[in-house]
């Protein structure tokens, strides 16, 4: 794939590692690769933004959209492992819904608790356009036709 794109090997490796890696299922594992998104970089021989062609849960985004949450401050933020694994009709909290969908993953873990992040860049940047998309909509749904007439 590195000669296809015209890359040395180890750049190659490291452009795949920042792109589909970075999914981690406890607070001691490795990596994971998303394997979609992987399989298909590597046999179009391609290192597009794939994330985005799977089904991005709507009500998740439309969620995030309509609190106009700040992602940002998820590096500053702990968590407790139990409260990501609790997802439920009544909880107001849209975190663990985002680490089961797959959005976040465990970046670190310490005794202050879990902090968690986007897996990798294909992943952050599919959820935030959508999300950006969802506000945009949801602004331009709100306006007043006749009034701008």
């Amino acid at each position: 794939m590195a000669a296809a794109i015209g890359v040395a090997k180890n750049e190659c490796y490291d452009f795949l590692r920042a792109k589909y890696d970075g999914y981690h299922f406890a607070t001691r594992s490795p990596g994971v690769y998303n394997p979609v998104s992987l399989m298909t970089a590597l046999m179009s021989r391609s290192m597009e933004s794939y994330w985005a062609e799977t089904d991005t849960p709507s009500i998740l985004v439309d969620w995030i959209a309509s609190r106009q949450m700040d992602l940002t401050s998820l590096q500053d933020r702990r968590f407790d492992i139990e409260d990501l694994s609790k997802v439920d009709s009544y909880n107001s909290e849209v975190i663990p819904m985002m680490y089961q969908c797959g959005y976040l993953t465990i970046a670190q873990a310490d005794e202050e608790g879990i902090r968690l992040d986007f897996p990798n860049e294909d992943v952050k940047k599919a959820f935030l356009v959508e999300v950006n998309f969802s506000s945009l909509k949801r602004n331009i749904d709100s306006w007043n036709v006749e009034e701008l007439e």
